[in-house]
């Protein structure tokens, strides 16, 4: 259904409402087909782009931290950010879950033993390969991984992928099932609760050409993100009732600490630290300390990925990448004609390097790039502005915050990463000497992360 096709001040009523249609949404309505209860799908957008619907996600973000505008980071149309999300899949660890002293506001409601049930279902929507991440089952005889066998530090971890475009992959089968009901160009405006908030009594949804209808849904699912279900809660007012909403914001930086000096060349053919086949399945190896290490040391569970990159001692590379952030829209183009000198003038060594790197040949030298595990920080939040978009609610603003002793976590991270790798005579590794600067970590984080892993902001408490 479109909701153009329904008369204006249509009500509706179901037992479950469901807002959004990405990858959690529609997981969640394939769940929910045949189950004898009524589910509406409210969308957006349609079930392609539409650039009028996207700007809906226009906001504002702080020192471009994370650094991709929230009109890129995300899609606005059936299937959601699926529609260009790479598909690095993985469960979480169990200290992931855990209450750690060391770590402050840590701990989650739930364990790991009751993810896993879902863990398995989610693999069969995501056409992943088997739901099991044990490093020896993966890894092939001669894929030159690096053997830490002999040590309780240092642990591999296996990342699997699918780009799975949701949209177009379920798209009939949620067409021809007869509970549900998906309705385009629908945006939940407002949510109405009752006096002590307990229930939802119904919603306000319209089109951007005016169309209005309501829903009486017996449950209400909110599907569209980190920041945009913050954005929908503050604006129905809820935050009265619980002012974490919106708290806790983060988004995985990922920074390159260090580079990897190796003894023996590695062929990228083979390498586990890069994307290979095995078993039918796409799997992707990363490096993380043990949970004693981490307990010891009072560092929260970063990963390392080890990635062959164009040497970063070109300053027209780095150059490059800031055109790259720039071309994505939303950022200053503040020293834009300084990068495109550099860039130019780097082009030739530039252009070498990325055909050696297409050719897969073989590396001694590999850059090594920290998923940070960001430390929960009430500070870190998603409000609103004054300003508002088409449909008259306030559009997002998103403040990034970290505590200063996150930079000295990551570099006790990598300083123990060095240290094994000299312990197994694999090579060296030198750490970024400026990583506890601000400026240069926040720079560093600008340049290599994505910005899309937006969370936090509606956090599962125990009340």
């Amino acid at each position: 259904n479109d909701i153009y096709s329904l008369h204006t001040d249509t009500h509706r009523v179901c037992d479950i409402c469901i807002v959004g249609s990405g990858p959690a949404g529609i997981s969640l309505a394939l769940e929910m087909i045949d189950s004898g209860k009524s589910v509406i799908l409210l969308e957006s957008g349609k079930d392609t782009f539409d650039q009028d619907t996207q700007n809906l996600y226009t906001g504002k973000i702080d020192e471009d931290l994370p650094p991709i505008p929230l009109t890129a980071s995300r899609l606005r149309y059936f299937g959601g950010t699926s529609g260009h999300w790479a598909g690095n899949c993985g469960p979480l660890d169990m200290v992931d879950l855990e209450k750690r002293d060391w770590i402050k506001n840590s701990g989650w409601p739930i364990s790991h033993d009751t993810l896993n049930k879902y863990y398995r279902k989610s693999h069969k929507i995501l056409q992943l390969g088997p739901f099991d991440y044990s490093p020896n089952k993966w890894n092939k005889n001669g894929s030159e991984i690096f053997d830490f066998s002999d040590s309780t530090n240092i642990e591999h971890k296996i990342l699997q992928l699918s780009p799975l475009r949701f949209g177009s992959v379920y798209r009939e089968k949620l067409k021809h099932a007869s509970n549900i009901d998906v309705i385009f160009n629908a945006n939940l405006t407002y949510i109405h609760v009752n006096e002590n908030y307990s229930n939802v009594t119904s919603i306000e949804v319209r089109s951007l050409n005016g169309t209005f209808i309501s829903i009486t849904p017996n449950k209400l699912v909110l599907a569209t993100g980190g920041v945009e279900n913050a954005r929908l809660l503050l604006n129905s007012g809820l935050d009265k009732r619980n002012p974490m909403i919106g708290r806790y914001f983060s988004f995985h930086p990922r920074i390159k600490t260090g580079t990897l000096f190796l003894k023996n060349s590695i062929d990228r053919k083979k390498s586990p630290y890069q994307w290979q086949s095995s078993n039918n399945t796409s799997i992707k190896n990363l490096l993380t300390l043990s949970y004693d290490v981490q307990r010891k040391l009072k560092i929260p569970n970063h990963a390392f990925s080890l990635n062959y990159t164009l040497n970063p001692s070109l300053e027209g590379y780095e150059a490059l990448k800031r055109l790259k952030q720039r071309s994505i829209g939303g950022h200053s183009f503040d020293g834009v004609m300084d990068d495109m000198v550099s860039f130019f003038g780097d082009i030739g060594a530039i252009s070498g390097q990325y055909m050696q790197r297409k050719n897969q040949g073989n590396s001694s030298t590999l850059s090594v790039i920290t998923y940070m595990d960001q430390i929960p920080n009430k500070e870190s939040k998603v409000t609103l502005q004054k300003n508002v978009d088409k449909l008259g609610m306030r559009k997002a603003h998103v403040k990034w915050k970290y505590y200063e002793e996150e930079k000295n976590m990551v570099k006790v991270f990598n300083t123990q990463l060095a240290i094994e790798i000299a312990k197994h005579n694999i090579g060296r590794m030198k750490i970024d000497e400026d990583i506890l600067e601000n400026n240069h970590f926040e720079e560093m984080i600008r340049l290599e992360s994505g910005g899309g892993h937006q969370m936090g902001t509606t956090r599962m408490g125990q009340d």
